[in-house]
């Protein structure tokens, strides 16, 4: 049947020379795999590039691993975030860490609306937000269903993976199950919405605690080839640039 949805690239593999395979997270029918046929040369290449907001109109059948498209245009327009380096590395964190977490052909509008929104709210980013894609990935783990509780406490000062909760240090036997003191402490500034004062060092070891969070908490994820161009960015970037 033909069907209208938005959709977001989060992949695109170049098939032969005249086709690509695309994954599109859509807004009706969740993580959908189509065929397009693209020849190197034609213009349609630069349509299906991973972050890009689309309207589509697909000719979907059910438990078909390959969908088609019949119509397809860009239904959001990029401003800032494909000329920004530091919001470009944000983005394709986001979206690698998106391809990890959502299931092929699992219908969630509101997880859509969620990165749909986020990647709007991070194009129109006017001034730096160096703590953008760990607020994200805290938000997302919540809209997943194992999002982490705000239970901090002079007793309570070690974030559990296992519970999604701050317990006492005294309790934190496992160190393989527990966030480290400082990611920690960095996680309690950001879940309290405050304004951030953590240096690079800080954002870097909360976002890899982050990671082992996820890892125990979906099947099958595994660390990022996004992250060493994101830090390798915030570094040569944030020092000096107070506005983006």
């Amino acid at each position: 049947m033909l069907l209208k949805t938005q959709g977001i690239i989060l992949h695109t593999l170049r098939y032969n020379d005249q086709n690509l395979i695309v994954k599109i997270f859509t807004r009706h029918i969740g993580l959908q795999s189509y065929l397009v046929r693209s020849s190197r040369k034609s213009k349609n290449i630069a349509l299906f590039q991973p972050l890009n907001i689309l309207l589509l109109e697909t000719r979907w059948q059910e438990n078909k691993n390959l969908q088609s498209i019949k119509e397809s245009s860009i239904d959001y327009q990029y401003f800032r975030l494909p000329y920004h380096p530091v919001l470009r590395a944000i983005a394709m964190m986001m979206n690698e860490w998106m391809m990890k977490c959502i299931l092929h052909g699992e219908t969630n509008e509101e997880l859509f609306e969620f990165f749909l929104q986020s990647l709007i709210t991070l194009d129109n980013l006017e001034k730096t937000d160096a703590d953008f894609h760990l607020k994200f990935i805290i938000d997302l783990a919540q809209r997943l269903g194992f999002g982490m509780q705000n239970n901090y406490s002079l007793n309570n000062t070690i974030f559990s993976i296992r519970d999604g909760s701050f317990i006492p240090k005294n309790q934190a036997n496992d160190l393989n199950f527990c966030f480290s003191e400082q990611a920690s402490s960095s996680l309690y500034i950001i879940l309290n919405k405050s304004q951030s004062l953590l240096n690079h060092g800080a954002r870097n070891e909360l976002l890899k605690n982050l990671i082992r969070y996820y890892q125990v908490h979906v099947p099958g994820f595994t660390t990022l080839k996004s992250l060493d161009v994101l830090i390798e960015v915030f570094d040569r970037s944030m020092p000096t640039n107070s506005s983006l």
